[in-house]
């Protein structure tokens, strides 16, 4: 439920042996990063259920490494006005889930238009709903980007399988190009083999200098080696090379910071992947 006194939850899940969580990715990796010593030490929780925010892969393996979860798994992935979307088979790895097939239909269109994407690609979510009574839901755009996943699933289910891929908001203008939060995360868990938070702060040019882009990462995750990271990014991101090497009209920053320094949204607590302050 997202409690703020973790210390307390800690403890009771320790004491109480809870060996399944159901929560928010942010607050249970919070919990682990306060708590790591005592997790470690009484590796009580086997099973990890999640919703709202994804896992990735680098988080994964920490969590499976470190604290001996046996399972990590999204419990479902749904949207208020639309109900539940998806679920996973045991089959389902990372983002990929199975469609309520009975309840949506799924489309998945192009960023820039009302037009299907091409077989695998990435596009928008839009649902219509068969079986909302409340209102009606139709060609509905949740926010979020998807890919189907082609082929039949092991499980033997016919129903269609989609990857989630994040937001429509992740992609954001500075520097004068579009960036996406998407390709920064993944640099940083494949390249990096970082499992932490990371959070992307926009900052307004100052003194002649040009805009910032700070990633922010949690320091309770390990070593942070900033200038090692910053050019591994530059390394791995050749439009944002561009435009911080060789024009000159962005600049970059890694930063480590407590976990309480991350910002996030007021009543879900989930983390804000994207912060920006140029218009503050």
């Amino acid at each position: 439920a997202g409690i703020p006194d973790m210390e307390m939850v800690a403890n009771t899940i320790v004491s109480q042996k809870c060996n399944v969580l159901l929560g928010m990715p942010s607050y249970i990796i919070q919990l682990f990063t306060q708590h790591r010593d005592l997790f470690a030490k009484h590796k009580v929780v086997e099973k990890i259920f999640y919703a709202g925010e994804h896992f990735n892969e680098s988080q994964r393996r920490y969590f499976q490494n470190e604290f001996g979860i046996k399972l990590i798994r999204s419990c479902g992935y749904g949207s208020v006005d639309a109900g539940p979307i998806g679920y996973q088979c045991t089959h389902c790895q990372g983002a990929i889930h199975h469609l309520h097939s009975g309840l949506h239909v799924l489309e998945i269109l192009e960023n820039d238009s009302d037009k299907d994407v091409a077989p695998g690609e990435p596009g928008r979510v839009v649902l219509t709903s068969l079986a909302r009574a409340g209102q009606r839901i139709e060609r509905y755009d949740i926010g979020d980007t998807a890919r189907i996943v082609p082929g039949d699933c092991a499980c033997g289910r016919r129903s269609t399988r989609f990857e989630l891929l994040g937001r429509h908001g992740d992609v954001f203008k500075i520097g004068s190009a579009f960036f996406n939060y998407g390709k920064f995360a993944q640099i940083f868990t494949e390249e990096l083999n970082y499992a932490g938070e990371l959070q992307i702060v926009l900052h307004p040019p100052r003194d002649g200098k040009p805009e910032v882009i700070c990633c922010r990462l949690s320091e309770t995750s390990g070593p942070i080696n900033a200038d090692a990271m910053r050019k591994e990014i530059l390394d791995n991101y050749q439009d944002l090379r561009e435009i911080v090497a060789c024009e000159g009209l962005l600049e970059l920053k890694v930063m480590a910071v407590d976990n309480n320094k991350f910002e996030r949204a007021g009543v879900s607590g989930k983390l804000l992947r994207i912060v920006d302050k140029r218009s503050q």
